[in-house]
């Protein structure tokens, strides 16, 4: 496994701020989906809450699980 490429800060730095936050990439990884399949999630207003900071997409990994405990939720009506 490769190194981990999250953004770090300082907790004094950071303020409220998570002390981590996760790329594009290592968000897709983690889904087991394609970037571009994310990109166009979030684009359509359907993927996780997400912001960028000059190229960069970046992902709380908080707002990540409380996003996928909601999708959760949101499917377990439904039968595959």
């Amino acid at each position: 496994m490769t190194a981990c490429k999250c953004v770090r800060s300082t907790q004094e730095e950071a303020g409220d701020l998570p002390a981590v936050l996760w790329t594009h990439e290592e968000v897709a990884k983690l889904l087991r989906i394609t970037p571009d399949r994310l990109y166009r999630l979030v684009s359509a207003g359907e993927g996780p809450p997400s912001f960028k900071l000059g190229k960069l997409r970046l992902y709380d990994p908080a707002e990540l699980a409380k996003w996928l405990r909601q999708r959760r939720g949101d499917s377990e009506g439904r039968t595959r």
